[in-house]
Formats: C-alpha cells, structure tokens, sequence
C-alpha cells in the first residue's frame, strides 16, 4: 500500500511491502511487530513512538522506490539524517501516528487475506 501522509510542512508517500518488517528488523535490530503490535497507547510510551518514527523512515525510502540493496544498505545513521527534516513532535501527533500505522498495517491485511484466499483453493 502506498499513501501520502502531511506531516508538518511536508507531504511524504509511504509504501508498505513484504520487505518492511524484514528491513525494519535488519536496519534497527528489533523486530516491527514486537514493538508494535501489543501496544494499545500508541503516543504513550517514548520507545513506541521512536518506533513508529523508524517504521515511517523506512516505509518513506521504500516509497521513494530505492531498490532492495539500497534498502537494506540504509542505517541507523539514515534515520537520523531523514528524522533532522522535521520540527520537534510532527511525527508525535496521534494523527500522523494513526495514518503511518494505517500503510503498515494495510500490508498485513492484504498479505493475509491473499494467503486464505490461496488455501481455500487449494482445499477444493
């Protein structure tokens, strides 16, 4: 799923494919679900938010169509250039957290029911 997001000044598309969690895990060293799949509070827990902000990074460089290689040569050190471009709690606000959440989550659904749709032709 691909989608234009506002935040702050700024209008940035975010894509979400099979390779996000896989790069997320790669370049940041934790796994995306772990991080956000349990919490409920998504503006609550400073570790929560500074992994939606990762999440966004990569899910905009994946949108800017960097090819694999470039993708999974990006670094710790990208996100901080990449997070420098905005003013203090843009990528804070519920608003931005919700629509960033909404790309990556979209993925999942689709990769779902994509994979119940195969099964249930398979079972004919």
């Amino acid at each position: 799923m691909t989608k234009t997001i506002k935040i702050g000044d700024k209008e940035l598309e975010f894509e979400s494919t099979a390779l996000t969690s896989i790069a997320y895990k790669r370049i940041f060293g934790s796994d995306v679900l772990a991080a956000l799949g349990s919490e409920r509070s998504l503006s609550s827990d400073i570790r929560l938010t500074d992994s939606i902000k990762q999440l966004a990074f990569l899910m905009n460089k994946q949108a800017e169509g960097l090819d694999v290689p470039k993708i999974m040569g990006l670094q710790e050190m990208d996100f901080f250039v990449w997070l420098n471009q905005f003013e203090h709690g843009d990528l804070d606000k519920e608003e931005v957290i919700t629509q960033i959440i909404a790309v990556w989550t979209a993925n999942l659904e689709t990769a779902s029911e994509s994979k119940n749709a195969e099964g249930a032709q398979l079972d004919r």
